[in-house]
């Protein structure tokens, strides 16, 4: 989120719509990902009440991984 609009509602309202839209099409939960250098940002999540997931009825953490395919300039 750019800095202006940081703080503002911005996003707890956005992941609200998200929420509402998942629950009217019937799904059961939703996922997201953030960086560990963005601390406001998962602060918000948990706020929101988003946290580790459930693997087999135990608490486990999920990575993201990626493979770049193309080289950057």
């Amino acid at each position: 989120m750019l800095a202006p609009w940081r703080r503002r509602g911005v996003g707890r309202r956005l992941l609200g719509a998200v929420a509402a839209e998942a629950r009217r099409r019937g799904h059961c939960k939703l996922t997201l990902e953030v960086r560990d250098d963005n601390p406001g940002a998962a602060a918000l999540y948990r706020g929101l009440g988003f946290g580790a997931g459930e693997g087999d009825g135990r608490a486990v953490q999920y990575l993201f991984m990626e493979k770049r395919l193309v080289s950057s300039p």
